[in-house]
């Protein structure tokens, strides 16, 4: 039987984004209404404990992958913002979101109790939640919302635990 995820506090979520994204914005727990399993943009990485079991993920919306994945490689600005303006994610900024997100996973290796996870790549949420890797991600055990205000409005990051 696998061990419940817990889920890290918005705070040690921003401390590791200030590590990592110069002047990256203050993360606060937001409302869970972005409905992440419809067709609204976002992308997913999903967290494997030491079984290579899905136990967890890590979403963000178009404008925080956008943002933290392309501040991370220090890509023009106004190269981010033609990519929201598109709602399309380049393929460099989701590999970036990636590094962004397997450096998450700190957090949740550092909370007592908590399983070893380790992130895949991040890819578009709606294939992950077509497979069996993320289908159980339609009605997580644990959700934490986190949002910040970035240049080109509120973005998102979403916990999501079994």
């Amino acid at each position: 039987m696998q061990t419940a995820l817990k889920l890290p506090k918005p705070s040690g979520i921003g401390a590791v984004m200030s590590q990592l994204v110069d002047g990256a914005p203050a993360f606060a727990r937001g409302g869970d209404d972005f409905d992440y399993c419809s067709d609204a943009k976002s992308y997913t990485a999903v967290l494997l404990d030491d079984q290579n079991q899905p136990i967890g993920a890590l979403i963000a919306d178009l404008v925080a992958a956008v943002y933290l994945g392309g501040n991370f490689m220090m890509a023009p600005e106004d190269a981010l913002a033609e990519q929201v303006k598109s709602k399309q994610a380049g393929d460099a900024t989701i590999m970036a979101f990636s590094e962004i997100a397997n450096i998450i996973t700190t957090s949740f290796n550092a909370l007592d109790g908590n399983p070893h996870v380790r992130s895949c790549p991040a890819t578009d949420t709606a294939k992950v939640l077509a497979t069996e890797l993320g289908s159980w991600m339609k009605a997580p055990g644990k959700r934490t919302d986190v949002v910040a205000d970035f240049p080109w409005g509120k973005g998102r990051l979403i916990l999501v635990s079994r």
